[in-house]
């Protein structure tokens, strides 16, 4: 249960920088390459009742770091991360402002995990960027905190 739980936060984590990102990859100023993401605010994420026990929540807590490639076909095609998981799920902006720096996107997904987003994506420079992601649904409501930093051009195999 610990790896599918891992597996569902890094997925909800990277879904939603992807989201927040994939509108505004042209506006925002990201390099292409590898990319060290480190995430947080899980925990808040499977918090309500009939979540995990103390033990998977404790874990939840710890930050959790991954590493994703962004290629120029990405950017391109506007896609800042890996394939969403839940790529038949009804996700639409509702409001978008941006500036080469910063962006905030609403979105509201339907489907099997209907919920609602409000994302802040801060690129102080095109090397480091910090998202945070409010998301609300049926299961109750989460905080995360994803900070990325450029690693280089050129993307390992293990990504």
């Amino acid at each position: 249960m610990r790896t599918a739980i891992r597996r569902t936060g890094i997925a909800l984590g990277i879904a939603a920088v992807a989201a927040a990102t994939i509108v505004y990859a042209e506006n925002l100023r990201l390099r292409t390459g590898e990319w060290d993401f480190t995430l947080t605010g899980l925990d808040s994420a499977f918090s309500g009742a009939g979540g995990p026990p103390p033990e998977a929540r404790a874990q939840l807590a710890k930050p959790m770091r991954y590493k994703s490639c962004i290629t120029d076909k990405d950017l391109a095609k506007l896609r800042l991360g890996p394939p969403d998981e839940d790529e038949d799920e009804d996700c639409k902006v509702t409001s978008t402002k941006a500036t080469a720096q910063a962006a905030d996107i609403a979105q509201t997904c339907t489907g099997e995990k209907a919920r609602t987003q409000k994302m802040h994506v801060d690129a102080p420079s095109p090397e480091s960027m910090t998202a945070t992601i409010d998301i609300t649904s049926a299961r109750g409501s989460a905080h995360l905190t994803i900070v990325g930093k450029w690693i280089g051009a050129t993307c390992t195999d293990s990504d």
